[in-house]
């Protein structure tokens, strides 16, 4: 489900500072890339944001593409990991 959700619309941090009464524009991180949640995660192509927060993420789409047989996040995750490597 987590995996599923990040980067889609509408954005949990948006929702999350409206429904508390806080500017959506002001939430602490000031980017959706710096919790890799700018797009859903099979869309992604460059590793960006907090790094150890990506490790995190990629570690759990890792664990789901090798529980699920889900070739689709093996994909994303080796366009990431070639994007990590060569740049």
């Amino acid at each position: 489900f987590f995996i599923d959700e990040r980067g889609t619309e509408p954005h949990f941090f948006t929702e999350e500072a409206t429904r508390d009464g806080r500017s959506a524009a002001d939430f602490h991180q000031k980017t959706y890339e710096y919790g890799q949640a700018h797009l859903p995660v099979r869309e992604q192509k460059k590793v960006v944001g907090h790094a150890v927060r990506a490790m995190y993420l990629y570690a759990g789409m890792a664990d789901i593409a090798t529980e699920y047989n889900d070739d689709t996040l093996t994909s994303a995750l080796e366009t990431l990991w070639d994007d990590l490597t060569t740049k």
